[in-house]
C-alpha cells in the first residue's frame, strides 16, 4: 500500500472515521459491556435501549456525565 492509498483510507473509510469519533470511547465501552462481558451476540431492541439508559445513568451517578459526548444529546 502506498502513501496516497493510505491517506485516502484515512480520510474516507467509515470504520476509520468511527475510530476517530469523539464518542468512540463511549461506543466501545458500551459494546464491550453488553456483548463481550455478557458473552452475548444479540439482544432485542428494547433490551439494548434499557441497558443503554442504565449505562448513561451510571455515568451520571458517577458525576462524569458532563464530560461525555452524550451530554450534548441528553435523552
Amino acid at each position: 500500500m502506498n502513501y496516497e492509498k493510505a491517506l485516502s483510507l484515512y480520510k474516507n473509510d467509515k470504520t476509520l472515521q468511527l475510530l476517530r469519533a469523539e464518542h468512540f470511547p463511549l461506543l466501545l465501552s458500551f459494546f464491550h459491556l453488553v456483548f463481550k462481558q455478557q458473552d452475548r451476540i444479540s439482544y432485542l431492541q428494547t433490551e439494548l435501549q434499557s441497558i443503554l439508559g442504565n449505562y448513561f445513568f451510571s455515568f451520571q451517578r458517577l458525576c462524569i456525565y458532563d464530560d461525555l459526548y452524550i451530554n450534548k444529546y441528553k435523552m
